[in-house]
């Protein structure tokens, strides 16, 4: 649990949010990126070599700020089953915050989209 822990940080490191021209996949949930959307661009060293990471609004905004808060950091391509593994571990101190944390695995499962195959709508505090 917590996978941030594990790994040593990239040698360098830049960050910025990007509205897309292109079709592109979220490195976390695997959902495509639609063309006009945001998404979040981290481009830097790890483990010696060049990497560029691409998120979609909703895994960086919701599941990956519930992991910077609950355990202060998190693994690019890792968000989801770090998330998952809370979940199963039963790793949470009240019943909303299990709530939270099944929303959110249940959310990437399905992409962020509603049962009816819309966009969830990010919470107004998270949007970018």
């Amino acid at each position: 649990m917590c996978m941030a822990g594990d790994m040593d940080g990239p040698e360098f490191y830049s960050e910025s949010w990007q509205k897309t021209k292109k079709v592109r996949k979220c490195g976390e949930c695997n959902r495509e990126i639609e063309i006009g959307e945001r998404y979040f661009k981290a481009i830097g060293k790890w483990d010696g070599d060049f990497r560029t990471k691409i998120q979609c609004a909703h895994c960086n905004l919701i599941a990956g700020e519930w992991l910077m808060e609950h355990c202060h950091g998190f693994l690019f391509g890792q968000i989801q089953e770090d998330i998952a593994e809370h979940e199963h571990e039963g790793a949470y101190t009240s019943v909303a915050e299990k709530m939270e944390i099944v929303h959110i695995v249940t959310s990437m499962d399905r992409q962020w989209r509603t049962p009816t195959g819309r966009l969830m709508r990010l919470p107004k505090k998270a949007a970018v």
